[in-house]
């Protein structure tokens, strides 16, 4: 009688325990959503898918050709950043949907893999009307063959699309560039070279 006495007075002991100890995670977990909550709206970002892509985007367009933050960035923090640099955001975060944008049409040349000259991605119909465009509402040039996908955007800068037939990039431009990413062209152009080993599921 003793021992079942002591037994649910521990049991009881535990269970008060366990919901204290759940109700403070909660809260703790409460607290930490509100507080980056705040940090967005006072920094004018729109959440967290937002601060996301602006820096994968920022990494996929690193002049330095490698896929990492940058210094201001490491130095400061992603948030920080950011709050400091809004039009960085809204520059990295288009750089992230034409990145997404050109995965989709290079997917889809992909799946034609005989398109020996350039054309515009209007004709890719098999994709979004959005897909077909890069964050700054130009039309991609695309050429693809023998498995590698080449697509480009012609930049933030640009004030429209590129003209495709008049497109000229070398042979040895393009074998130096990585692969999967955007590239940024000296012209101010961003090329992404695509190939059936890197190709993204849809």
């Amino acid at each position: 009688m003793v021992v079942m006495l002591i037994s649910s007075r521990a049991l009881r002991s535990l269970a008060l325990v366990l919901l204290v100890a759940a109700a403070l995670s909660v809260g703790f977990w409460y607290l930490g959503v509100w507080a980056v909550g705040q940090t967005f709206q006072e920094s004018g970002l729109d959440g967290l898918s937002s601060l996301l892509e602006a820096a994968v985007g920022g990494s996929l367009a690193n002049r330095s050709g490698h896929l990492q933050p940058s210094q201001g960035m490491r130095d400061q923090g992603v948030i920080a950043f950011y709050r400091r640099h809004p039009d960085k955001l809204k520059e990295d975060r288009a750089y992230f949907r034409t990145w997404v944008a050109a995965l989709a049409v290079g997917n889809s040349a992909l799946e034609y893999n005989g398109m020996v000259h350039w054309q515009d991605s209007e004709a890719f119909d098999r994709i979004s009307s959005a897909e077909r465009h890069d964050a700054w509402g130009h039309l991609f040039c695309v050429m693809a063959n023998k498995g590698i996908a080449i697509v480009v955007s012609p930049g933030p800068d640009a004030l429209s699309s590129l003209r495709c037939d008049e497109l000229r990039i070398s042979k040895a431009e393009l074998e130096s560039l990585p692969h999967a990413r955007l590239n940024k062209h000296p012209s101010g152009a961003l090329i992404l070279v695509l190939t059936t080993s890197n190709q993204t599921d849809r």
